[in-house]
């Protein structure tokens, strides 16, 4: 018995009856070997060399020591020392080892120092000992039906012929292979044959042992142990006769039962699986199919602080768990957002302030859809008022422009295009130079009339103004009004110097006390109206090409519509507010010939000027040609050279001759040879060329329609150029889309954004 938990040991029996005048431990080579273990689900290992047994390591220097016991065995001759140990399947426990010695004598007499000679003394048809093979275990080498064996010292002596065999009378052809355990998992007898004188020759056709059936047997390890093997036979066959019952039973009749019963067993056991999954196939027709399982879903963790670590999806995760949270004990926000049907969101932004974020979603309206086409019904527009001329003021003195070369012209006029409803641009007369700007070069005047809606205030005071937003800040609420009172009727440089002084008379920042006191949209506007022109174009670019993603269309249009003075003094001021190079951060974002044509207008090198030679402006419209419209592809290189190296009066001189060669405008060849945003990119550069205010005044109407408003884009294009052409720009507002941009604007702002917005178009 075992212990309490634990394995019993194996018990070892030798399979042989007492014999007289010898111990119990003396076997001979045709004794079986019984191994038993009283513990179920138990394996048993044994080893034939007095080792211990080891189960995990069965092999040692590639040679199997420790074999698994699957059925009794014989032993080879001489003194064997068997140690054998049982192992849990499941848990894999040892049992105490068990160790039984035998003097193991040979039968035929033969000594195991003849095993040596296998290799050099047994001929092709002999039967031999497998030198190679476990040491102790009985097995035999060639299987012919019969034969004599021959030591080394018998080379002269002839063989002895063969001897019939007894599977020649049962009609069973020899040499089968043979596994150790058959397919039912039937042990049987592995290892060894009969009693000695079984066979009809001396030393029998099975082995040393005797073994008529000559089976091969394989190893746990798939060593052959070589010899015949008698399939089943599928005709009826003479079996031998029962012997008497004082005669015993032959090795012949017990190899033949045992092939019997394992056929049985295999045909039971093929039988029974088959019965087996036909019921459990039953039994699932008969079960209802279950419905699948919702997975439940549970609210993120609500953490007092998110990660931050670049990841938007765990931010938003983090955002909506606080909001449930924030819903829960706040029932009216509960009830607000439980009721209506929302549809996809439209915008989403998020803006920083000293001490906490603002993040404003825009969530569209099922079923409700802003007309495009038809506006409301809106009162005839009134005639155009001319402004009101001022006291004329001594012009500065003005330097004529150098003499353009022999065959250079200088244009005088800009021919309008026949996809333009506004009216052309007007340029300025030929020997006018553009003034020297007032207060800094990014407001240096372009080469058309130009004259913006915000005007320099006549009474205006920085200390004055500063006391105004101090008082309208201050205390329980604000005064909106004030507000854009100061700040939607100064000039830039005006509101730089209100900047100035509010710092220094309250030692405090403008801008962080209209971020405290202000929200939204109309916080936006007055945040940005206290910048500088240029610094305001930093923080754009900057914006557009921070975190995620890229705006494309704002680096178009702050890069494509600034001239080369303005775009010089942006790069300075980009770089002293971040302390990193414009053209490095946009050709870290951008690729391909998108990124060509921003990084060549980025260098400033774009000469200016009215003079065009009307010779090269005709070979460059057939270049422009050649590498469209006239080849199979597009040389985007040629254009970019083209449109990035010539002023605008060349440009334009260019557009017309190529209208003239092609009967189309490069514009509509354009759409046909590009797309994305380098197509974006070139129109824009051809539309500021022919006609910049009509550009802006697109741009703006393509901000506001549709669902939603864009207002980064209707921001910037008001606040940089209300003081340069915004009255060139609401005039061809008006001629393209039939309606006045102030009426625009009314219709997609509201409140205080909206009367700041007006304000800075000149409107009340």
């Amino acid at each position: 018995m075992s212990p309490a938990g634990g394995i019993a040991a194996p018990v070892l029996t030798a399979l042989k009856g007492p014999v007289s005048g010898k111990p119990a431990h003396c076997i001979d080579s045709a004794t079986y070997i019984e191994m038993a273990c009283d513990s179920s689900n138990c394996h048993i290992f044994f080893t034939t060399d007095g080792t211990r047994p080891k189960p995990e390591q069965r092999k040692v220097n590639g040679r199997e020591v420790t074999f698994k016991y699957r059925a009794p065995f014989c032993l080879k001759p001489g003194k064997r020392v068997v140690k054998a140990v049982a192992m849990h399947r499941v848990t894999r426990q040892l049992s105490a080892v068990t160790t039984r010695t035998y003097h193991c004598e040979d039968i035929h007499g033969w000594n195991e120092t003849d095993d040596c000679y296998d290799d050099c003394s047994v001929t092709t048809d002999s039967t031999a000992w497998d030198s190679d093979l476990e040491d102790g275990l009985r097995t035999r080498k060639g299987a012919s039906g019969g034969g004599s064996r021959r030591r080394a010292w018998d080379k002269d002596a002839p063989p002895k012929p063969a001897e019939p065999s007894p599977l020649d009378e049962l009609g069973i052809p020899p040499d089968q292979g043979f596994a150790a355990v058959n397919h039912s998992g039937t042990q049987i007898n592995l290892y060894g044959g009969g009693p000695p004188g079984a066979g009809t020759g001396g030393g029998g056709f099975g082995g040393p042992a005797g073994g008529l059936m000559g089976w091969e047997v394989r190893t746990p390890n798939n060593v052959n142990f070589r010899g015949g093997f008698a399939p089943q036979v599928q005709q009826q066959q003479p079996q031998p006769a029962l012997p008497a019952p004082d005669q015993g039973v032959t090795p012949q009749q017990l190899n033949l039962i045992a092939a019997q019963l394992s056929q049985r067993m295999d045909e039971t056991r093929q039988s029974t699986l088959q019965d087996i999954r036909r019921l459990v196939e039953d039994k699932k027709k008969q079960q209802p199919p279950q419905p699948p399982q919702q997975p439940v879903s549970a609210d993120p963790a609500c953490l007092p602080v998110s990660k931050g670590d670049g990841d938007f999806k765990k931010q938003l995760q983090h955002v909506y768990a606080h909001l449930l949270q924030y819903a829960r004990s706040d029932g009216d926000f509960q009830a607000a957002v439980g009721g209506p049907k929302f549809g996809k969101v439209i915008s989403a932004e998020l803006d920083e302030s000293t001490d906490s974020y603002l993040l404003t979603v825009q969530i569209g309206k099922p079923g409700y859809k802003k007309p495009l086409s038809e506006p409301k019904v809106q009162p005839p527009p009134k005639p155009k008022q001319p402004p009101a001329k001022k006291a004329p003021t001594p012009p500065p003195p003005r330097r004529r422009n150098p003499t353009p070369p022999p065959n250079h012209k200088v244009e005088t006029e800009v021919k309008q295009t026949s996809n333009e409803k506004a009216d052309a641009i007007k340029l300025k007369a030929p020997e006018e130079q553009p003034p020297e700007p007032v207060d800094e070069a990014y407001f240096q005047q372009e080469e058309y009339v130009q004259e913006g809606t915000l005007k320099p205030y006549d009474s205006f005071n920085a200390n004055a103004d500063a006391e105004q937003l101090r008082k309208a800040m201050k205390g329980l609420g604000t005064n909106e009004e004030s507000i854009i009172n100061v700040l939607g009727h100064r000039t830039v440089s005006q509101r730089q110097e209100i900047v100035r002084a509010f710092k220094m008379k309250y030692g405090k920042d403008l801008k962080a006390d209209l971020d405290s006191e202000l929200s939204g949209n109309f916080n936006k506007i007055c945040q940005n109206l206290c910048l500088g022109a240029a610094e305001y174009d930093a923080m754009e670019l900057r914006a557009a090409m921070k975190g995620l993603g890229t705006d494309e269309d704002c680096l178009i249009e702050v890069i494509c519509t600034r001239t080369q003075a303005q775009v010089q003094e942006v790069k300075k001021i980009y770089h002293n507010m971040y302390n990193r190079d414009l053209e490095e951060d946009v050709m870290s974002e951008t690729s391909g010939h998108f990124k060509r044509i921003l990084v060549s207008l980025l260098t400033g090198a774009r000469p200016e000027g009215s003079s065009f030679d009307p010779v090269q402006a005709k070979k460059d419209a057939q270049a422009l040609q050649e590498a469209g419209i006239g080849k199979w592809g597009t040389d985007e290189s040629k254009f970019n050279e083209i449109l990035c190296g010539n002023n605008n009066a060349h440009l334009r001189a260019v557009f017309a001759e190529y209208e003239s060669l092609t009967a189309k405008t490069l514009e509509d060849s354009l759409k046909s040879e590009m797309s994305g945003d380098l197509l974006k990119a070139m129109l824009t550069l051809i539309r500021c060329v022919q006609n910049k205010p009509a550009y802006f005044a697109k741009a703006l109407q393509k901000s506001m329609k549709g669902l939603g408003t864009d207002d980064r884009t209707l921001l910037r294009i008001i606040i940089s150029r209300c003081e340069v052409d915004m009255v060139q720009i609401k005039d061809a507002f008006q001629k393209e889309f039939g309606q006045s941009l102030a009426q625009w604007i009314k219709d997609d702002t509201s409140g205080d954004y909206c009367k700041i917005l007006l304000a800075l178009i000149g409107e009340n």
